[in-house]
């Protein structure tokens, strides 16, 4: 579903992890947007609590 980043929830934990290593992890429109699609996942899984990125 993502190209850029890496998103897992582990026990209430949403982790964030952006995987572009070939550009240093340098953002992109497609990395903000893939973002914005994993923040909005967490926030409506109620079993999320914080969100490491």
């Amino acid at each position: 579903m993502y190209e850029d980043i890496i998103y897992e929830k582990k026990e209430g934990v949403g982790i964030i992890t952006i995987n572009r290593p070939d550009v240093l992890n340098a953002f992109r429109t497609k990395t903000i947007d893939e973002m914005t699609s994993a923040l909005l996942d967490a926030a409506e899984d109620g079993r999320i609590g914080v969100i490491v990125i």
